[in-house]
C-alpha cells in the first residue's frame, strides 16, 4: 500500500503552517491534555492559522479516505 505524501511547514511554527497533501483531507489540532483546539478540512495545501494559540506541543491528526497521520507540533 503506497502511503500519500504530504508535508507540514514550519515546524516549529510561529503563527501558521501548512498542511500539504494531495487530495481532500480533515485536520485537528489536540493540546498536551489531550482538548481538540481546532478542527477543519483542506484540499491540497492549507494554511492553519494558530496565531491566538498558546506556545507549546501540539499533536496534529490529519485523515484521508486512505489513511491516518499523526504529527507532533510546536508552537513557538
Amino acid at each position: 500500500i503506497a502511503r500519500p505524501a504530504f508535508n507540514i511547514y514550519p515546524n516549529p511554527v510561529n503563527s501558521s503552517f501548512t498542511i500539504d497533501i494531495k487530495g481532500n483531507f480533515a485536520y485537528e489540532l489536540i493540546d498536551i491534555n489531550g482538548k481538540s483546539v481546532r478542527k477543519g478540512n483542506g484540499q491540497d495545501k492549507e494554511v492553519i492559522s494558530i496565531a491566538d494559540m498558546a506556545k507549546g506541543i501540539y499533536i496534529l491528526r490529519i485523515t484521508t479516505s486512505e489513511t491516518n497521520y499523526v504529527s507532533r507540533l510546536v508552537k513557538e
